[in-house]
């Protein structure tokens, strides 16, 4: 295969990747664990517009209490190609996404869903599992829950905070396959936060995770 040919062929990847990226989460239409990063988002020169953090009484019979309803209100009126149902789904498939990229050390795919600052986390947790020599299988087995925590804004960016709760089976293998925990294979729940960002009113980019940390 000539050089040309190869060239060829690697660029129609990365520019499938990117559009099934951005489908994910772009328009309306240990070693063992992604690393904690939280953003810092007073960084902003703009005024933050922050609306209620959620929990339990955010979320009221698969619909959102009136503080959650107002904020995605106030978003919807500033961001057109902006729709909460349509974000959650997509926040579900990149959540998926991202876990099984960090379990197989796919740093392109990282590279693509993330913000500089949490790619920096998660490659650096990926080289410290491979110089112990270490494999993951890490494979979620249901996401029972995706539902919005808080949204802000300026008048550059939008974040939304996302609390996941999902069971997965994580094992750890050493270089010679052999299982160095979680040899039963228990399945574990997890508690997520992590947080996602845009620019507003640009709709042809997508969504970045720009912070994520375990909730007890």
């Amino acid at each position: 295969m000539t050089a040309l040919v190869e060239i060829l062929i690697f660029a129609a990847l990365s520019i499938y990747l990117f559009l099934k990226l951005r489908d994910v989460l772009g328009t309306r239409t240990g070693t063992e664990n992604p690393p904690s990063f939280m953003a810092d988002e007073n960084d902003a020169d703009s005024k933050v517009v922050p609306f209620p953090q959620g929990g339990k009484d955010m979320i009221i019979e698969g619909e959102f209490s009136p503080p959650l309803q107002e904020a995605i209100s106030k978003l919807e009126k500033r961001d057109s190609s902006f729709e909460i149902h349509d974000f959650l789904d997509g926040a579900k498939k990149a959540f998926q996404m991202v876990i099984e990229a960090f379990s197989r050390n796919d740093v392109e795919t990282l590279r693509m869903l993330l913000t500089k600052a949490v790619f920096y986390q998660f490659e650096k947790a990926i080289n410290e599992r491979k110089a112990q020599g270490h494999v993951l299988e890490r494979h979620i087995e249901n996401i029972l829950n995706a539902d919005p925590l808080e949204i802000s804004f300026d008048d550059v960016m939008v974040r939304i905070h996302v609390k996941f709760v999902t069971d997965q089976l994580i094992i750890t293998r050493d270089g010679d396959k052999l299982i160095l925990d979680n040899p039963s294979r228990m399945i574990t729940r997890l508690i997520d936060i992590w947080t996602f960002e845009r620019k507003i009113q640009n709709s042809d980019d997508f969504w970045l995770l720009s912070a994520t940390r375990s909730d007890a």
